[in-house]
């Protein structure tokens, strides 16, 4: 079963309300694809719009987070899929690119409808979760 939340600091920061399905992207006049690499994200007079994916790894109890240098958050591992590129896919994609990991995906485990300014930038943000295995070390 799958969970759409959506957290949204307009309606008080930290709240979260529990939403069904479906995406409005109401009166969205132009839509411009950003970058040549085909990634599913564009950007309106209001905003900028991002499907992302995250794979969701545990091990000892503890969830594999990530941040980049600067910020001072820290997210899921994962991205942005290409126009034709399943969740899989991209997942497989992000972690070979970014860390050198061939892991596994597993099953879907919810989908997060997230409004956060970042960088200066208004954006209104899909994101996939799914179950993701890390390979096992061999000195395990």
């Amino acid at each position: 079963m799958s969970i759409l939340f959506t957290t949204d600091p307009r309606k008080g920061g930290d709240s979260v309300t529990l939403t069904t399905p479906g995406l409005d992207l109401g009166n969205v006049i132009s839509l411009q694809l950003i970058a040549a690499n085909s990634m599913i994200t564009f950007k309106t007079e209001s905003g900028q719009f991002n499907l992302r994916v995250a794979g969701v790894a545990m091990s000892q109890g503890c969830i594999l987070l990530h941040q980049i240098a600067g910020d001072s958050f820290w997210t899921l591992p994962g991205g942005r899929p290409e126009i034709m590129e399943t969740v899989s896919e991209a997942l497989r994609r992000e972690m070979l690119e970014e860390t050198g990991l061939s892991v596994e995906i597993g099953r879907a485990l919810c989908v997060a409808e997230n409004f956060f300014t970042y960088r200066a930038t208004p954006f209104h943000e899909i994101l996939l979760c799914v179950e993701m295995r890390l390979p096992v070390s061999e000195e395990a």
